[in-house]
């Protein structure tokens, strides 16, 4: 910073009303003789340690969101070992398909229907319902729906509030 920007500094804080006449003529002098002034040693002290704050308030905002976030998650993920499980879904598809009760395909979307209805009734969030449903064995077969349309079915479940065995059912009925 040039000299003649630090005069107009201590104008400005004059103008301002920060500085008397006579403080800022004694402020000039120590510019011109070489010396920085006060006020513009404070200020830059002050300017120099904000970025440092910011840091410091950014990782404690920001650690502390991602604490929260994983103590949650994890509880959600704990509850998915109350779900009724792939092997026991996927025989009652089986059985359904030999019966011919329905298509293969409707057969495994009102499995998913169920799956997002339980996780929904356990309280599990439906983020998790969608990670974990679309990482089983559900949609693993080529006949299943794929993972996208697994995942779109998750929000239209959530929103209602039927008992899984009924949003099975309408489920493959709809199909």
């Amino acid at each position: 910073m040039s000299v003649a920007d630090e005069v107009k500094k201590l104008m400005e804080l004059r103008d301002a009303g920060a500085l008397t006449e006579a403080e800022f003529q004694q402020q000039k002098e120590r510019l011109l003789a070489g010396r920085v002034p006060e006020p513009i040693k404070a200020a830059q002290k002050e300017k120099s340690q904000t970025p440092y704050l910011v840091a410091v308030l950014l990782v404690l905002v920001l650690g502390g969101g991602f604490l929260a976030f994983k103590t949650w998650n994890t509880g959600n993920w704990e509850k998915t070992a109350s779900l009724t499980s792939d092997a026991s879904l996927l025989s009652e598809i089986r059985q359904s398909a030999e019966a011919k009760e329905a298509p293969l395909f409707c057969l495994y979307k009102g499995a998913i229907a169920y799956r997002y209805a339980e996780a929904r009734d356990a309280g599990i969030s439906q983020l998790v319902a969608k990670a974990y449903t679309t990482e089983s064995a559900l949609v693993a077969d080529p006949a299943a729906p794929n993972a996208e349309t697994a995942k779109g079915m998750a929000s239209e479940v959530y929103a209602e509030s039927v008992p899984p065995a009924l949003i099975r059912e309408r489920y493959v009925q709809r199909c």
